[in-house]
């Protein structure tokens, strides 16, 4: 499920622990990834902590300094299996609701990068299941829970396993699937607008690039890598002289159409100046080596067939950092430009922290 769809789900299940009802004691779990999604939503979790019996949140980075008396924050090392988990667990005696989300690390095509993550995900409305999540949790979180918590989740757990289960939620959840399943056909077809340019040669631009990236709500550092390719173009510099500017920019439009035809759906390429940048979610090291290998090989052919293609030069970064370090880009193009380097490598720094 893409990552737009799952904020529905998990907000439905956030508003069902705020409304208030007479069906306490209620504990509340959320795996959150990373600190800057929980910052996202800490008002929404204090309130919850105030109505809550027992409330804990984790995910990696996460300070608990400050925080309300009945909420625990968990920090999470960056390599435990919990860290790639987005989850939000609801338990009463009487009501349950549950999603366990794990980040896929890969993409789809989406108005943003965020919206586009992709999760193997689950969810439910039923107590059953929200019994059983609330308690792996706790078997994996409780050591480092206070005693005051671990205690108060044990009794909610006691109460939820001695009531028998009501038919009504069966019910309740299958028009609930209904619709979120909906939701989630809709996301996954973006509008002709949010498709990636490919092969026409025309490229995005800086600000629908930044929009994509994130600046209504960037991915965490840690999260999805990205492969970043540098492409600069280098034009004889006697080519207007000989040929007139006409063919320098037929040159121009011959290669980023090269470029722009190794695109993904979800990929994008910006422009700027003789510079291009390919910004590729979700693609491995090798992956990303391979594919400037073969956007080089392809100019060559071209370069064999016309005199007047530019020369290229390519950098290759594969980043789980964020901002995006698109600096770095720029400065490998520098540096390769002047050491005479056709393709370099900028190092991996894909591994988590």
């Amino acid at each position: 499920m893409t990552k737009q769809s799952l904020v529905t789900i998990s907000h439905a299940i956030e508003q069902a622990a705020l409304f208030a009802a007479d069906d306490s004691p209620m504990v509340v779990f959320g795996l959150f990834q990373q600190q800057v999604y929980f910052e996202r939503e800490r008002a929404v979790y204090a309130k919850i902590a105030a109505q809550a019996d027992a409330t804990v949140v984790a995910g990696v980075g996460l300070d608990g300094a400050g925080g309300p008396d009945h909420l625990d924050t968990v920090p999470l090392r960056g390599d435990e299996p919990l860290a790639r988990e987005w989850s939000v667990a609801v338990l009463t005696p009487r009501f349950g609701a549950v999603l366990v989300a794990r980040d896929l690390e890969q993409v789809s095509a989406a108005a943003t990068l965020e919206a586009g993550r992709l999760f193997d995900a689950t969810w439910w409305f039923r107590r059953d299941e929200a019994l059983h999540e609330v308690t792996r949790l706790r078997s994996v979180l409780g050591p480092r829970l206070r005693a005051g918590t671990v205690a108060a989740i044990d009794a909610v757990l006691d109460r939820a396993r001695d009531l028998p289960g009501a038919s009504g939620e069966l019910r309740a959840e299958a028009s609930i699937r209904l619709l979120a399943e909906r939701l989630e056909r809709r996301e996954r077809q973006p509008r002709p607008a949010e498709r990636p340019d490919r092969g026409t040669g025309e490229l995005t631009d800086d600000r629908s690039a930044q929009h994509w990236l994130g600046d209504t709500g960037t991915t965490a550092a840690g999260t999805l890598p990205l492969a970043l390719l540098g492409i600069r173009l280098q034009h004889p510099h006697d080519l207007p002289q000989r040929l007139g500017r006409r063919a320098e920019t037929m040159a121009t439009i011959e290669v980023v159409r090269v470029v722009t035809a190794a695109l993904r759906p979800v990929d994008r390429a910006v422009r700027s100046g003789d510079d291009l940048l390919l910004i590729l979610p979700a693609l491995a090291h090798d992956d990303a080596v391979a594919l400037a290998n073969r956007i080089a090989e392809d100019v060559a052919r071209l370069q064999g067939m016309h005199s007047f293609v530019p020369r290229m030069t390519c950098v290759v970064l594969v980043t789980r950092d964020r901002p995006v370090p698109l600096e770095r880009v720029r400065a490998g193009l520098d540096w390769s430009v002047a050491k005479g380097i056709p393709i370099a490598t900028l190092g991996d720094s894909e591994a988590r922290p």
